[in-house]
């Protein structure tokens, strides 16, 4: 987790000094050099994207794989795609795809969880509030006799 906030924090670092050198050199008349900075900058973004893709892609797996989820088949060309050492990573479409159904799959546990809570304790609860109930009512007139 703490190397995907210092890729963000590194890309983010990136851009801005791309920026600032790109405008000072677009300021002297160099727009040679404000190109070759752009694409500097843009690889520089690309490989710490890839390392991202990596990691989102990591995460989102694992977490299918912890809940029970099937992948999307690999036939289905746009949920895939070759990564940058060739191995199948998820698109951008097949990590929407997966997290629609781990979504799907954590909000089916929550209410099974919660019809449990509802079918069962809630009653019980109720039942055990009236009995108490009718117990203190019973010794308070049995007191109250006294």
């Amino acid at each position: 987790m703490f190397e995907v906030w210092w890729l963000y924090r590194k890309r983010r670092k990136i851009v801005a000094k791309a920026d600032r050198e790109a405008a000072a050199a677009l300021q002297s008349n160099n727009s040679e050099r404000a190109k070759m900075i752009a694409a500097e900058s843009y690889l520089a973004c690309l490989r710490i994207d890839q390392r991202l893709g990596r990691f989102q892609d990591q995460s989102i797996r694992q977490e299918a794989q912890e809940l029970d989820i099937a992948f999307p088949p690999f036939e289905e060309a746009e949920m895939w795609h070759a990564g940058d050492d060739q191995n199948l990573r998820l698109s951008f479409r097949g990590r929407a795809y997966l997290r629609k159904l781990i979504d799907e799959e954590k909000s089916r546990r929550f209410e099974v969880k919660t019809l449990w809570v509802t079918k069962f304790w809630l009653p019980l609860l109720a039942g055990l509030v009236g009995i108490i109930g009718a117990a203190t009512g019973f010794i308070a007139v049995w007191r109250h006799g006294k």
